[in-house]
Parts: C-alpha cells; sequence; structure tokens
C-alpha cells in the first residue's frame, strides 16, 4: 500500500520504524510516553493535539501540515485544531 493510502495510526508506525525508533525513543523525542505513541500507532488515540502533530513532524521530518491533514483525514471526527 502506498504511503498516501495508509491510515495515520499505520503511517506513524511506519515512519517511526523508518527512523529506526523505539517506542521509548520516539516519546522521548516527542515529549509524551511510549504508550501514547502506541496508542497513536494502533489508533487507539485518535484525536491528536495540533502540539503532539507538529512534534511528530519534527521528530519524523515531516511537513506539519501534510500531516494535519492526514491526521484529518483517516482519524475520528474531533481532531482537535
Amino acid at each position: 500500500m502506498p504511503a498516501d493510502d495508509l491510515p495515520f495510526a499505520a503511517f506513524l508506525r511506519d515512519q517511526r520504524e523508518i527512523h529506526g525508533l523505539t517506542l521509548r525513543e520516539a516519546g522521548a523525542r516527542i515529549g509524551c510516553t511510549k504508550t501514547h505513541i502506541l496508542d497513536l500507532e494502533t489508533g487507539r488515540s485518535h484525536n491528536p493535539k495540533i502540539m503532539t502533530l507538529v512534534a511528530l513532524a519534527r521528530a519524523y521530518r515531516l511537513d506539519v501540515g501534510d500531516l494535519a491533514r492526514r491526521a484529518a483525514a483517516t482519524c475520528a471526527p474531533g481532531v482537535r485544531r
């Protein structure tokens, strides 16, 4: 499946793995717990705050606008802005 077609959660997991990070390392870069990263990557947490998206974009070297659009397109209604 092309990266553009991946659900937000799977895309995040792929990005973490591409950067060779463990859940703990990703959490440390982003400023949250490894449990929160896991929740985002499995879809259990589906309303990321904008500051979380900014931190994810920085950690994974992504455009924050693109990441926010991906989150809005694949997450449940109510993505915090």
